[in-house]
C-alpha cells in the first residue's frame, strides 16, 4: 500500500530507531479500511481491542446527549490516532463517537498485536505522549466553554489556531454546522457574530479560510 512509508514515518513509530520501524510494522499486522463521508468508525460505548491511525481525510469525534444534542469534542487529521483513550482504558469502551467528514482511509492495529511485538515499551511511551497532547486539547476545550459570551469562545479558538499554525491564517477543517457545535453556539447566531466581527476589521475569511486582523 502507497501509505506504508507514511505509517512507518507517524507519530505511533516515531520512538522506534527508523532501520527498524519496517520491522516493526510487518509485527502489527494492519488491516486497511476505507470509511465514506459521514460514516461511524468507532462508535460511543464500543468495546475498543484496537487503534486506527487516519491514513486519509478528517476525522471528528461527538457526543451524543439524550436529548438528541450532539457535541462535537475534537478533529482529527491525516496521522492522528483515533481511539487510543477509549482503548487503553480499564473499560476499553470509546467514550465517543468517531465520524468521518469525507472519504477517509483508516489502519486498525490490534492492541494485542501492539503488546506482543518487540517494540511494545517504546509504542506505550508514544501512547503516554498521545495522551499528554489530547488532555492539554481538553483543557482549551473547557477554556473555551468557559467563557459565557460567543465573541470570546471565538477568539479564543482563534487564538490557539493562530498558535498552531504559527500564522494569523489558517484553514477550519468545519462547516459553519459544526463550528457551532464545536463551540457550543447556534448555528444562524455564530454565522452573525462572524460577520460582525468581519465588519469590524477584527477577522476577515472566505469559506473556512480565516485572517485574525486583530
Amino acid at each position: 500500500m502507497n501509505d506504508m512509508k507514511y505509517i512507518i514515518e507517524s507519530v505511533l513509530f516515531s520512538k522506534i530507531e527508523k532501520e527498524k520501524r519496517s520491522q516493526a510494522l510487518q509485527q502489527m499486522d494492519m488491516r486497511y479500511k476505507k470509511v465514506p463521508k459521514e460514516t461511524e468508525i468507532i462508535a460511543e460505548g464500543e468495546i475498543l481491542d484496537y487503534i486506527c491511525i487516519l491514513l486519509e481525510g478528517t476525522v471528528r469525534s461527538e457526543k451524543l446527549y439524550r436529548d438528541g444534542d450532539v457535541h462535537i469534542i475534537q478533529y482529527y487529521s491525516k496521522g492522528n490516532i483515533l481511539g487510543l483513550e477509549g482503548a487503553v482504558s480499564k473499560m476499553q469502551t470509546s467514550p465517543v463517537s468517531y465520524i468521518s467528514n469525507e472519504n477517509c482511509v483508516v489502519a486498525l492495529i490490534s492492541l494485542k498485536n501492539i503488546q506482543k511485538s518487540d517494540y511494545s515499551h517504546e509504542m506505550k511511551d508514544v501512547f503516554l505522549e498521545i495522551l499528554a497532547s489530547d488532555n492539554i486539547k481538553k483543557m482549551n476545550k473547557i477554556e473555551i466553554l468557559a467563557k459565557r459570551g460567543m465573541r470570546d469562545r471565538i477568539l479564543i479558538y482563534f487564538d490557539l489556531m493562530m498558535q498552531r499554525t504559527g500564522s494569523n491564517q489558517f484553514h477550519l477543517n468545519m462547516n459553519r454546522e459544526q463550528f457551532a457545535r464545536f463551540l457550543g453556539v447556534n448555528r444562524c447566531a455564530l454565522s452573525d457574530e462572524l460577520n460582525k466581527m468581519k465588519k469590524e476589521k477584527i477577522i476577515d475569511f472566505h469559506k473556512n479560510d480565516f485572517t485574525v486582523l486583530q
